[in-house]
């Protein structure tokens, strides 16, 4: 099952959150400019609104072979 996903962040010019965030998330981009329009004034800094995107383009998982596999267990012992 893939999981995608995109959210907006608030940044400082060298990519860091910008202060009072803490790296939140947010759902949209309104929400990213309003939040960098109430913290522009604090900051000193020129904030910008980043976009991230998560997209899952493949998953990997181990698969056992007939060779790795536990056969002697499978089988009742000699009489």
């Amino acid at each position: 099952m893939a999981v995608d996903s995109e959210w907006f962040c608030v940044e400082l010019p060298n990519g860091s959150p910008a202060p009072g965030t803490d790296g939140a998330r947010l759902p949209n981009k309104e929400a990213a400019a309003g939040l960098a329009r109430r913290l522009a004034p604090e900051t000193g800094q020129p904030l910008t609104v980043v976009k991230y995107s998560r997209k899952e383009v493949r998953t990997f998982q181990r698969s056992i072979s007939v060779a790795e596999a536990d056969v002697v267990s499978t089988v009742p012992p000699p009489a």
